[in-house]
């Protein structure tokens, strides 16, 4: 199959060379924009570096939490186990039993808030983290598409 092809005036031209040179002559008279193809390809590869880095930090996080909650299991069974060696009734006073049990339970919901705060404040430095990885690239993104525009118009002119 044969690749030439006859134009208006009556001349044979190879088709590839006749399409290259209508589409040079039409981007010559046609306001079309210079396109930096390097800049918006490394803008995207900075995009992806920020979502990895974002992915890190959130599997740092969910890291640090598990091993709170382990470290959490690990102290609440061991003060269940404690407490039920000290609650063998040694003594028939039942008012001791009522006040070691209302200590222990005082105790135990001490610590559960202090672990709550210890999860809460792992998540929330893991959300500013998470913020400023986000808002940080968004502005860069911004300041270079801003660049992109400049250089576009510049060589366009």
């Amino acid at each position: 199959m044969s690749t030439s092809t006859r134009e208006p005036g009556g001349n044979t031209q190879d088709f590839a060379s006749y399409g290259a040179e209508a589409f040079k002559q039409f981007q010559s008279t046609a306001a079309m924009p210079n396109i930096d193809f390097e800049s918006i390809i490394n803008s995207h590869r900075k995009n992806m570096e920020s979502m990895s880095i974002a992915s890190q930090a959130a599997a740092e996080t969910v890291k640090s939490i598990a091993q709170a909650q382990g470290r959490y299991a690990r102290q609440a069974i061991e003060d269940m186990a404690s407490y039920a060696r000290k609650a063998t009734p040694s003594s028939s006073n039942a008012q001791e039993q009522v006040d070691a049990q209302a200590q222990f339970i005082k105790d135990e919901v001490q610590k559960a808030m202090s672990y709550s705060k210890e999860v809460s404040d792992i998540w929330n430095k893991s959300q500013d983290k998470l913020t400023k990885i986000a808002s940080g690239r968004l502005n860069e993104y911004i300041e270079e598409t801003k660049q992109m525009a400049k250089g576009a118009a510049k060589k366009s002119s």
